[in-house]
């Protein structure tokens, strides 16, 4: 619960190695796609149409909370959502957490639906690359709305039953 409530309290925690080269990564990643509409080829092939990157979403969930995301590349034109991930962890484990399906609930609810979304994995101590393709459907999304309800309220009773808030 530590590392939740310095997240959600925006305590600042140490930058590593690994996370310092991914955010360099990922730099190099969206001014690339800024200046050419494309990834760049050590990455992944293919052109992009419409692509806007870095887009901080905010999004009322209930009265008790919002929900926020930061979608590394959405191409508009395609409906395709491009998440970036660097390190050893491969993008088959990342395909597995809640963050993608959590994107798709985002996006349906603002009225901008996605119908997929390629996770994209570069490990920068190797050189290689792996992805996966997750297409949206409505049980992809049920199970965001599922996990967000859970841990969403068991969130907020940890907060007030430690009085970090006061509803």
């Amino acid at each position: 619960w530590a590392e939740l409530t310095d997240m959600l309290f925006k305590v600042e925690r140490p930058i590593t190695k690994a996370m310092e080269e991914g955010r360099e990564i990922h730099k190099e990643i969206e001014n690339h796609v800024i200046s050419y509409n494309a990834f760049p080829n050590w990455l992944f092939s293919g052109g992009l149409v419409l692509p806007k990157t870095e887009e901080k979403v905010i999004m009322k969930y209930n009265e008790l909370f919002d929900i926020s995301g930061i979608f590394d590349c959405v191409d508009l034109a395609t409906q395709t959502l491009y998440e970036f991930k660097t390190g050893t962890q491969k993008a088959t484990d990342w395909a597995r957490t809640h963050q993608i399906p959590i994107y798709f609930m985002l996006s349906e609810r603002m009225g901008k639906p996605l119908e997929k979304a390629f996770l994209i994995h570069y490990n920068q101590h190797t050189k290689t690359k792996d992805w996966v393709v997750i297409h949206n459907h409505s049980d992809i999304v049920k199970k965001a709305e599922n996990y967000v309800d859970t841990f969403g309220n068991e969130i907020m009773l940890f907060l007030q039953n430690n009085e970090l808030i006061d509803l």
